[in-house]
Formats: C-alpha cells, structure tokens, sequence
C-alpha cells in the first residue's frame, strides 16, 4: 500500500562541535534522490545484439523547493553550509510515522536502528540553492544536493 506524502519531513545534520539533527523547514517537493546504476556494453563480435553488465552506480543530483522564509535559522543555516560547501548527512522521513532521525553516540551520523519512521539517507553537498519570485506567489527557493553515496531505504520497525 502507497503512503501518503503528507508529513514527509527533511533532515539534515547540522555539523560543527555539537552535531545536531536539524529539520529542513517549509518543504514543498523532493526529487532525484537516487544513484543510477551504469550499464556497461559487453557485446562480443560473435554477438548478433548488443549486451549490457551492470557498471557502477552513478549519484545523481538531488532537488528539492522549500517557501523561503529569511528568518527560518534552518533555511539561513543551509543556505550558510551550501556557501561552505560543507557535506551533509540527510534523511527524509516518510508519513508513516512522526519521530526526527536520531543520531549515534558519537553524535554524526544518524542511526538507522529500532526506528519508528521508514527513512531514506544520503549524503551530499548542495550546489544550488537559488530565489524565485513571481507576482501573486509567494518567494520560494530551489535546492540542489549532489550525491556522494548511494541512497540507502530503511524501513520502519
């Protein structure tokens, strides 16, 4: 069964000498977050066709909108660390539970153990983070986020 998009939060840890999750507010879409695996061509001269292996996995770019709001600390924070070009973990937490990604012990990475939220983590840098403004529309910023790793799936307990 499909689960609805309502409640579907993103994380990110805010690093530095406190590590903190910290929930990206104001969030109207996500997309891209994915790592497309190559195919690499091993046809033979013997073949009448071509065939294909897997390659390696290649980390996409990942976007995502949020309603900008200048006195947000969490948007004035990201919009800091993209000009940084500091790294970061992120987590979306899915709508079939409420809790924010807890960390590990040592405070910088998040733990994916016991959770009661179905959770997709990644990591990455943004490369964008742009300002739109239209007439009768409210002023909206778009993110990117270049992968690092494969994204990985961990389903609620």
């Amino acid at each position: 069964m499909a689960i609805k998009t309502q409640t579907t939060q993103l994380f990110i840890i805010n690093p530095g000498q406190t590590p903190a999750v910290l929930e990206v507010g104001e969030v109207t879409d996500i997309k891209g977050i994915d790592a497309p695996i190559s195919a690499v061509e091993s046809t033979t001269l013997a073949s009448d066709h071509r065939t294909y292996t897997p390659g390696i996995a290649e980390p996409a770019t990942a976007t995502f909108s949020v309603l900008f709001d200048p006195k947000d600390t969490a948007q004035a924070t990201l919009h800091a660390l993209r000009n940084a070009g500091t790294p970061l973990h992120w987590a979306v937490g899915f709508s079939d539970g409420a809790a924010s990604p807890a960390l590990v012990t040592d405070g910088d990475t998040f733990d994916n153990t016991a959770i009661a939220r179905s959770f997709i983590y990644f990591d990455g840098f943004m490369t964008t983070f742009d300002f739109g403004a239209e007439i009768n529309d409210v002023v909206s910023s778009s993110v990117g986020v270049q992968l690092t790793n494969r994204p990985s799936l961990v389903v609620s307990a």
